[in-house]
């Protein structure tokens, strides 16, 4: 079974930015990305800022690929082109659809958006003219996650980073190889604490800094704790928000691990030297190391 994506097979389209110009479909790099991140008490508000550019000569559809985590919410999606900011709105699917195509039908610039998978977002912008530019601003809002007593904050940057491993058949999958390294600028600004990295590094706060989107951006929020915010709600009323972290248990365990052993098992994990088979065999006795006696 086919998954499509606004009436394009997932296969065709690149993770990231496609452009179909006279029904070709051909990658197009982003001209700037930008991630702003503010995090308060716990809750990260993540606005990821998307610029590209029509470079054709002729009008195109461009098709965008935003990922986004399981436990993260959108919260907002704007396009701005030419100068024109629009805002997106929620409608029945079918009745988004039917808009979308009457315009492109009718020669009208267009825009929609949906998730054509959990986890993975799509937005396509038809019509476009020949030289326009085009601003994408998706903001979505997330808890962080207690990791040992420290506050962890992870936002993958490609589809492929959401599932680890693709549920998709090859036939089917987002194309994603590519030797190119997309580059963002990063913001960050914390009400408390610091942000370091998995390697150690301390990223400066409220200053722009070049990351890697080959990467998922993993970040450790040290001396930021969990907390209260308060806010407002859409129809005006005041709403409390508290975050803490779940208390740990020492319930017993009674698990069932189902473990793949199809051929595709023996293929190396990403470009190491190891096969997934013996990737999650090393997993498995690393954590079946910390079941007590007890634990069935």
């Amino acid at each position: 079974m086919q998954t499509i994506a606004l009436g394009h097979r997932l296969e065709t389209l690149q993770d990231g930015l496609t452009t179909f110009c006279n029904g070709k479909a051909v990658p197009m790099p982003l001209t700037q990305t930008r991630l702003d991140i503010q995090i308060v008490a716990g809750l990260a508000m993540v606005k990821r800022s998307s610029l590209f550019r029509n470079t054709e000569t002729t009008p195109i559809e461009a098709v965008m690929t935003f990922p986004v985590g399981f436990d993260a919410v959108v919260t907002g999606l704007s396009a701005t082109i030419n100068g024109r900011r629009m805002i997106g709105t929620a409608k029945e699917k079918a009745e988004a659809r039917e808009v979308y195509e009457t315009a492109l039908d009718e020669g009208k610039l267009g825009v929609l958006h949906e998730e054509v998978l959990r986890g993975i977002h799509v937005l396509s912008v038809g019509a476009l003219p020949p030289s326009a530019e085009v601003v994408v601003v998706l903001e979505q809002t997330l808890a962080l996650t207690d990791l040992a007593g420290i506050p962890f904050l992870r936002l993958p940057m490609t589809a492929g980073q959401i599932y680890g491993t693709s549920p998709l058949f090859p036939s089917d999958d987002l194309v994603t190889a590519s030797d190119v390294k997309h580059s963002a600028k990063l913001r960050l600004s914390l009400d408390q604490g610091r942000a370091v990295s998995p390697n150690g590094d301390i990223l400066a706060l409220n200053e722009d800094t070049e990351i890697f989107m080959d990467r998922a951006v993993e970040l450790h929020l040290e001396g930021a704790s969990f907390g209260k915010l308060m806010g407002q709600s859409a129809d005006g009323r005041r709403v409390e928000l508290n975050l803490e972290p779940l208390a740990g248990s020492d319930a017993l365990l009674d698990l069932h691990v189902i473990v793949d052993r199809s051929g595709s098992t023996s293929t190396s994990v990403l470009k190491g030297d190891i096969s997934v088979s013996q990737a999650m065999r090393d997993g498995l006795i690393q954590e079946f190391g910390s079941l007590g006696k007890q634990d069935k």
